[in-house]
């Protein structure tokens, strides 16, 4: 797995951690995100709320240890529909 120890969305540092069981410090300010090989997380820049989020500029942190893409399937929730299966909320991003 690869760990992120998150301080903001621009101050971060990776480390790839073998199988096995660690013990990880973690500081009061920080969050750890740990990602699966082959997987990537999509990330906007802060916003004050959800409607302000800019979703066309998005950072990949992904996991691709075998040098492939890591492509992310996309749900846009539009706040009404109910059908989630609509294709238009999904693309595919990060390729």
């Amino acid at each position: 797995m690869k760990m992120l120890r998150l301080r903001s969305v621009s101050d971060y540092d990776e480390e790839v951690l073998p199988a096995g069981r660690h013990y990880l410090p973690c500081e009061l300010g920080e969050v750890l995100l740990f990602i699966r090989p082959g997987h990537t997380v999509p990330v906007a820049q802060p916003a004050a709320n959800t409607a302000q989020l800019d979703d066309t500029a998005l950072t990949f942190w992904r996991f691709a240890p075998d040098g492939l893409p890591a492509p992310y399937r996309m749900y846009t929730d539009d706040g009404v529909t109910t059908d989630h299966n609509r294709p238009e909320h999904w693309r595919i991003v990060g390729q």
